[in-house]
Order: C-alpha cells, then structure tokens, then sequence
C-alpha cells in the first residue's frame, strides 16, 4: 500500500517509478476496498490529485513459482 497526501493546496499529477515486479495497481478508498485500476506504463504509475487529497494506492507483485 501507497498512501500519498497533496500538502500544497493544488491540483497536481503524480508519477511513481516502480520496479518491474509490481504487475497491478488499484486506487483505494481510505478503507483500502480498490475503486479503480491504474494503468502501469514503462514501470511507472501516474494518476493525479486534487487539492488537500489522500490517495491511497494498493499495488500487486507477480508471484514467482
């Protein structure tokens, strides 16, 4: 889990730079039930926020055998 805060009172876009295990990744709600998918491009997550907002992220790694 990922959880971010906007301290700066604007709108802004967020890229996180993940490692190539993470293969799914969900926005949560502050309960952590997943409410929508984030697209993972080039090992990176990009999503925006809006002012004063917490967002939480939940990520998924691929399961080696």
């Amino acid at each position: 889990m990922l959880r971010v805060y906007e301290s700066s009172g604007s709108r802004e876009s967020l890229d996180i730079y993940i490692n190539d295990s993470i293969n799914e990744a969900y926005e949560t709600n502050l309960l952590e039930e997943e409410t929508s998918a984030l697209t993972i491009v080039d090992q990176t997550l990009s999503t925006a926020v809006t002012p004063f907002e917490v967002k939480t992220i939940k990520v998924n790694e691929v399961k080696v055998d």
